[in-house]
């Protein structure tokens, strides 16, 4: 479990909401670990694949065309945010404009 500085004072500067948070995160991991999941049908695992994999092809369409950052940047307010002084890290490395450019690039993130 990681977290940034400023949410570290966010969550844990009080102890009673530090306690909570840190309960939520144990009783969450706790509920995932599993020894034995139920098995899902072979046509599950299938159907999700292909679901997934059409999903990802959209996307990839998506983000790459020509027209997309254009658009995304007059439909979104992603240039006022870039100059917002807000967390650690640049919004973009160097003045690169296209989706390997933006952080969340590899992210799974909207320019993924």
């Amino acid at each position: 479990m990681t977290a940034q500085g400023e949410v570290l004072v966010e969550r844990y500067d009080d102890p009673q909401i530090g306690y909570r948070h840190l309960e939520q995160v144990v009783a969450a991991t706790l509920l995932t670990i599993d020894d034995h999941p139920p098995a899902l049908p072979d046509r599950w695992s299938t159907l999700m694949t292909q679901v997934s994999d059409a999903a990802q092809a959209e996307y990839d369409k998506l983000i790459h065309d020509p027209a997309f950052l254009d658009y995304f940047r007059s439909a979104t307010p992603i240039g006022e945010i870039e100059k917002l002084p807000l967390g650690s890290r640049p919004s973009r490395r160097g003045a690169q404009k296209s989706p390997g450019g933006c952080r969340m690039q590899g992210a799974q993130g909207l320019l993924g």
